[in-house]
């Protein structure tokens, strides 16, 4: 005990106030009180607690630490959200914050579990009966991929391309790409006939059963029968953390075969980023299928194999979510 220092109380404290103000901003977004607010027009708390059926003094308290931490601000007797929120609301342009502020509310859920999580063969999706497969896609993922929607568009995809997305699961991502390039014809593949049910009900929902196609299949055995160039474009998307090391040089191999015009994958590396130190067990305590982020070694080898591999194809490394994932792209 006599090495504890006044440094490590002090860290420790930082922590514990990071941790529960991420809690609590986690709360607003669940609650929708910041929803109900707005940068302009100020909100009181009588009105909330009658809108929204929350007790006053639970609300009182609420608002006095988000004053305190300059998340809102007081106007004639009411509360403003402040500049900073505009960092994670949905009408956020930094999307990647978004998602990551939207994916501590799964971690957090993950953790009071913890005692079953943390077990062989257990998860939090588990638990909830693959709740957290159907709701963090559209939640977390998508927001977190937003971005790749201009990269897509800088490599000229468009027209009548047609695009393979590999590790589609419930296929928002493929809808939201169709939204920002409607002329697309999109096929998402996925092991989980789960994911795929749910996402062809979305597609018969919204009208898009010609446009996007989704069918069932495992991305390292059966994505060898597709042919080569079938597609225009093949895109993999928050994928590789759910497969072994050793298998993603394969998958990646037969994406570039298979892709007419380029291709399109995400790696998230452990070395990068404070947050995918991080969020990577957490990540583990979500999903029995999770394998972990790349390793800067192993990412730096692949990548070097497939560029060595394909001198016809010209690879492009971009830098996404927050400094923490490669965009690859192969442009042939």
């Amino acid at each position: 005990m006599e090495n504890v220092s006044k440094e490590h109380i002090n860290e420790m404290v930082t922590t514990l106030y990071e941790s529960w103000k991420g809690s609590l901003i986690t709360a607003g977004l669940n609650s929708g009180i910041f929803a109900s607010m707005n940068y302009n027009n100020p909100v009181t708390i009588d009105f909330l607690a009658e809108k929204m059926n929350y007790d006053r003094e639970k609300l009182d308290k609420w608002f006095y630490f988000c004053s305190s931490a300059g998340l809102v601000s007081r106007m004639d007797g009411g509360y403003i959200l402040s500049p900073k929120c505009h960092t994670f609301m949905p009408d956020s342009p930094f999307k990647d914050i978004v998602g990551f502020m939207r994916l501590n509310d799964f971690f957090m859920r993950s953790v009071v579990e913890a005692q079953h999580s943390f077990k062989k063969g257990n998860s939090l999706d588990k638990l909830t009966e693959g709740k957290i497969t159907r709701n963090y896609q559209p939640s977390v993922s998508d927001n977190l991929s937003l971005e790749l929607i201009e990269y897509f568009k800088q490599y000229n995809m468009g027209g009548d391309d047609t695009v393979l997305d590999v590790g589609c699961g419930i296929g928002a991502f493929a809808r939201t790409v169709l939204k920002n390039i409607p002329t697309l014809r999109i096929t998402g593949l996925d092991p989980n006939l789960f994911a795929i049910e749910w996402g062809r009900k979305e597609n018969r929902e919204k009208g898009l059963g010609e446009k996007l196609k989704m069918v069932v299949g495992d991305a390292v055995d059966d994505i060898g029968e597709f042919a080569d160039k079938s597609f225009d474009w093949v895109i993999a998307v928050n994928l590789f953390h759910f497969f072994p090391v050793q298998h993603r040089l394969k998958l990646m191999e037969n994406m570039i075969r298979i892709a007419n015009k380029g291709v399109f994958f995400t790696e998230t590396v452990i070395e990068k980023s404070k947050l995918a130190i991080a969020a990577d067990p957490l990540m583990a305590l979500l999903w029995n299928d999770y394998t972990g982020f790349f390793r800067e070694e192993d990412v730096d080898n692949i990548n070097n194999k497939l560029i060595a591999g394909h001198p016809e194809v010209k690879a492009v490394k971009h830098l996404i979510l927050q400094n923490s994932t490669y965009l690859m792209t192969f442009i042939k």
